[in-house]
């Protein structure tokens, strides 16, 4: 049993780390930390939801909704939101930055420079 959890911490440290779909929940989580209060949306599906185990331990109790488009953010808004999006819909996020004026698309890269999540924060509409 020894031998197996030695090759399991080797594999997950040595082998994978710079694979990006291990890194993908700890990256949310730490973009979750990095904007504390701003309700967070997730354009996650298929590969990753807010209820994943790295996402709810070190997100910092944020909130966060799983969402399938862009639509399902409320349009009223009055605060700011965060949407956070795997490099697969970057192409979605770039059409959410250029709707909004003074909106700024983060790209978030793995080890090997490849992206592995887009952030974009959409201000409020209120006061």
């Amino acid at each position: 049993a020894l031998v197996f959890a030695a090759e399991n911490v080797h594999a997950y440290f040595s082998r994978y780390e710079g694979l990006s779909l291990p890194r993908l929940p700890t990256v949310i989580a730490e973009q979750l930390r990095a904007h504390p209060g701003v309700p967070a949306y997730l354009l996650g599906a298929p590969a990753i939801f807010h209820g994943h185990g790295v996402i709810r331990l070190l997100g910092g109790g944020a909130t966060v909704v799983d969402i399938d488009g862009i639509e399902q953010v409320p349009a009223d808004r009055a605060a700011a939101v965060l949407i956070l999006a795997p490099a697969a819909r970057e192409a979605e996020l770039e059409a959410i930055a250029a709707m909004n004026q003074g909106t700024r698309l983060v790209r978030h890269r793995d080890p090997a420079g490849r992206t592995i999540l887009l952030t974009l924060v959409l201000p409020g509409k209120g006061a």
